[in-house]
């Protein structure tokens, strides 16, 4: 009987829980999908196959969210409806104590804690490196379609990129403004037309511009236009060198510990630690704030 009974609250509890999860996982990939593929999508890089493998390369990615709120969320749908319609109270009318009425709760939580702890270990950030080197991979096909008009382009770093037209392989009206590392813009330029071209040898977008003019701001406070009114130039020509060895190897910069695995996690702590003992320096607190930050990540990890 109480094992009849137990398959009936699992059932209740994974269907719940699997409906739920379904929905996290949607909304989830929705807003990230859309967050870092929109430009591609804009500019017609993205057919349908790179998209669908996009989008399964975030399950895993999402899953490690998802996963919890889908089994919460899922196990008070299925309580409450068991609640609800008084079956809990006869399961406890015919002697079944609420600590076996729960074992399949627990069952459920144990299980997915297990799998929250494989996920976010192991397949979330495989997943993620997959994710963007499939995006970057799709953006070398075409770079020079990065450049969409009448749409500020922040992908280059220190830029800010503005084009108000294209007709052909002629674009016109370009606008840009570099930044410093406060993101204030130090020199403004604008030009009547220009065109792009892709090195693959150095990984970078060379725009050239031409018939425009430049205007300098003060690099040590660019924002005081009243105390500096800036130095404008003309010119007839001049080259930009926007670089995208970043965007096509996300793997080349070092990768963020939240997209690093167990092991990979445990090897950076190791040699942070070795890496400690051998300078002789003594951290404050006995621990240095590198290898703080792994410890942090894999206690997240744990957390979620």
């Amino acid at each position: 009987m109480f094992s009849l009974l137990h398959r009936h609250i699992l059932r209740e509890i994974i269907s719940a829980t699997a409906i739920t999860m379904g929905l996290f996982v949607f909304v989830l990939i929705a807003g990230n999908a859309l967050r870092d593929s929109d430009e591609l999508l804009m500019a017609g890089q993205l057919d349908v196959v790179i998209t669908l493998k996009l989008l399964g390369l975030l399950v895993p990615y999402v899953a490690a969210y998802a996963l919890p709120l889908g089994v919460l969320t899922g196990t008070l749908v299925a309580v409450g409806r068991l609640s609800s319609q008084r079956e809990i109270t006869a399961m406890k009318s015919a002697g079944v104590s609420i600590y076996q009425i729960a074992a399949p709760v627990f069952f459920i939580a144990m299980i997915g804690m297990v799998a929250a702890l494989i996920v976010n270990f192991h397949f979330a950030p495989q997943s993620r490196i997959a994710y963007k080197a499939l995006l970057a991979e799709t953006v070398r096909e075409d770079p020079i379609n990065l450049i969409q008009e009448k749409r500020f382009i922040t992908e280059f770093p220190g830029y800010v990129i503005y084009m108000g037209g294209r007709r052909g392989a002629d674009l016109e009206d370009f606008w840009i403004w570099e930044l410093d590392n406060e993101r204030r813009a130090t020199l403004f330029m604008r030009a009547a037309s220009g065109n792009l071209a892709f090195n693959e040898a150095d990984l970078e977008l060379v725009l050239t511009l031409r018939d425009g003019t430049a205007e300098q701001r003060d690099p040590t406070d660019p924002e005081a236009y009243q105390n500096d009114p800036g130095r404008t130039g003309f010119f007839e020509e001049l080259s930009i060198a926007l670089p995208l060895e970043r965007l096509f190897s996300p793997g080349s910069d070092r990768r963020r510990l939240k997209e690093m695995t167990f092991n990979e996690l445990m090897t950076l702590r190791q040699e942070l630690l070795s890496s400690e003992r051998e300078s002789g320096e003594q951290p404050a607190g006995g621990v240095s704030e590198p290898r703080m930050k792994v410890q942090m990540q894999i206690q997240n990890h744990f957390a979620m």
